[in-house]
């Protein structure tokens, strides 16, 4: 299963870390600051299985963010897709090192 692949926890663990172990999607959007459990894809497998291990498809976030993105998947899927590369983007420019 993709999920307890070698690749995919390697790559998550690594944008946990890359993200300082915050919750984006809570940072930006609830003003909160909350640690980060798992990554998301944003256009997720069973869109394009391809993505899976792309890093700027993956934004860290909290269980609770996760429910919430998926809920959130149901009213404006295209919309919320777009939010969330936008708040990576906005994210690693203000990160840049």
């Amino acid at each position: 299963m993709f999920y307890h692949s070698s690749g995919w926890e390697t790559l998550r663990d690594y944008v946990l870390k890359k993200y300082k172990g915050l919750d984006v999607f809570a940072y930006f959007i609830e003003n909160r600051i909350v640690p980060a459990t798992t990554g998301h894809h944003i256009v997720e497998l069973k869109e394009d299985y391809s993505k899976g291990l792309i890093i700027d498809n993956i934004i860290p976030v909290s269980d609770e963010s996760h429910r919430k993105i998926h809920m959130l998947y149901r009213k404006d899927k295209e919309g919320i897709q777009v939010m969330l590369k936008r708040l990576l983007k906005k994210w690693n420019k203000v990160n840049r090192k």
